[in-house]
């Protein structure tokens, strides 16, 4: 069995951490703390092994690493913290999920339960796909993007990198969303979403 080490030790860690340890696919280490204060803890029973530099004792043949860091610009930051390791990155996927076998998911991808990613999507690096969140089929999503409970992405959707998709949020069949972009909670996109960075809220979906 495998070594696995999460880095991230904030809330998204914990839903990360509980599907590595049901799928026992993994044994594992420890927790890497961005933050660590060297004070003593563990995570769902896991502990804390120390910050970054920690992996520089661990042998990259050894052990893999998964990114449970919520954020999708920190999680982007910390991705390229490490590209001077040559880890290892899986995906987490719990096995309630079902991810369509003529899907192409990339890596560093953690996909909870109940998740659905149909035929032909294709998933960017390092993704956060969360629990009953459905990206239908054809579906294009760029690194880095997430998508909270319960959205929904609809049939040959774009979704550019680092966009952040909020829980109950519904984007219509045929929409392209931009880089940056933000979705927010219970928000209906109803049009393509052209300029990056944007928050968009509401039903339809504006910008504010």
């Amino acid at each position: 069995m495998r070594k696995l080490i999460i880095i991230g030790s904030g809330g998204h860690s914990r839903p990360v951490l509980n599907v590595a340890l049901t799928s026992k696919s993994w044994f594992v280490e420890g927790v890497i703390d961005l933050s660590y204060r060297e004070v003593k803890e563990d995570i769902l029973g896991i502990p804390v092994l120390g910050g970054l530099d920690f992996l520089e004792k661990i042998d990259t043949k050894d052990a893999s690493i998964f990114i449970a860091v919520g954020d999708n610009h920190a999680r982007r930051r910390v991705v390229l913290d490490l590209d001077c390791y040559k880890f290892s990155f899986p995906n987490i996927i719990h096995p309630s999920a079902f991810v369509s076998n003529f899907a192409e998911v990339g890596v560093g991808i953690y996909v909870g339960p109940f998740a659905h990613i149909g035929a032909k999507a294709r998933i960017g690096d390092f993704g956060v796909v969360n629990t009953f969140a459905n990206l239908e089929h054809e579906v294009k999503v760029g690194k880095f993007a997430q998508f909270a409970s319960n959205s929904v992405i609809c049939g040959r959707c774009n979704i550019a990198e680092n966009v952040f998709v909020g829980a109950n949020a519904t984007v219509i069949n045929n929409i392209s969303i931009a880089k940056n972009t933000i979705i927010g909670a219970g928000s209906v996109v109803v049009r393509d979403i052209v300029d990056q960075g944007q928050k968009i809220v509401g039903v339809p979906g504006r910008a504010i």
